[in-house]
């Protein structure tokens, strides 16, 4: 299983990469709204949308709101990454503090666009702006997943959400942590970045990591709601499209709400988002 795990993570990366890399950003945008839209199916049966009109509509709705977003950009790609941020503070307090509320009709339907919608409108606007931030956010996400995998394997003794997600770990989480940190410490050093810059930046990747995992942690709670161990199999040995994005849906906004809010406010961000 781990072979075949690390073999399609291979593949998908590079793919990735090359879509990220060669196309130009409105060949991005529809690639991933076409991801997104696979994502969103996967998601319909979380929802329980059991009748196929259902899930035509949901898809349609869905499809139109990437439509509209990407026609009018420029005033609303800002105005829905924000949204998306209020939405991942919102999930966090719900998953802590009342974790039956998923089921409400708001968070299984509607959710799905508020989990979708935003994490396509953050990476289109990084890729339109700066694509090498679009890589150190997947590299955050990707490099806090393996320190997290092999770190709980080795470590883990204490359940992170044992109600949720029964294999996360604290111990996991420390490990995805400590991989980041390292990360972070090693461009700042290679870029020259001064001591304040890196400690700022460095924030930004601890609590993109953190909110990574609340998106893990609400697709798990989505997925035990309707009592499926993944959300599909396109991906051998990943499940769906969904259990490979769910820390990518929540990390994507709040990365990119953090760096651009402080890019604004201080000559010293404006360093490493430029």
């Amino acid at each position: 299983m781990l072979k075949q795990r690390i073999a399609t993570a291979l593949v998908l990366v590079s793919v990735f990469l090359i879509i990220i890399l060669l196309l130009p950003t409105p060949a991005f945008a529809l690639t991933l709204a076409v991801i997104v839209v696979l994502a969103a199916f996967e998601w319909s049966a979380l929802a329980e949308l059991g009748r196929t009109m259902q899930r035509s509509a949901w898809l349609v709705l869905l499809g139109a709101t990437i439509l509209a977003v990407w026609w009018f950009r420029d005033p609303l790609l800002p105005m829905v990454i924000l949204l998306g941020v209020v939405w991942w503070l919102t999930v966090l307090l719900v998953l802590w503090l009342s974790p039956d509320r998923s089921k409400h009709p708001v968070f299984r339907i509607l959710g799905g666009i508020m989990v979708l919608i935003p994490a396509w409108s953050a990476l289109v606007y990084l890729h339109q702006v700066n694509i090498s931030l679009l890589l150190s956010l997947f590299m955050i996400v990707w490099l806090a997943d393996i320190g997290a995998y092999f770190a709980g394997q080795r470590w883990g003794a204490h359940k992170l959400a044992p109600l949720i997600s029964p294999g996360k770990t604290i111990e996991g989480v420390a490990g995805g942590i400590v991989m980041v940190v390292l990360f972070v410490v090693g461009i700042t050093l290679w870029s020259g970045y001064d001591a304040l810059c890196g400690i700022l930046w460095l924030g930004i990747c601890v609590a993109t990591v953190l909110f990574s995992i609340v998106g893990d942690l609400w697709e798990s709670k989505m997925k035990r709601n309707v009592d499926v161990k993944d959300s599909g199999s396109l991906l051998p040995g990943h499940g769906g499209i969904l259990d490979r994005i769910d820390s990518v849906t929540a990390a994507a906004p709040v990365f990119v709400g953090l760096t651009f809010a402080l890019h604004r406010h201080s000559e010293l961000c404006a360093r490493f988002a430029d």
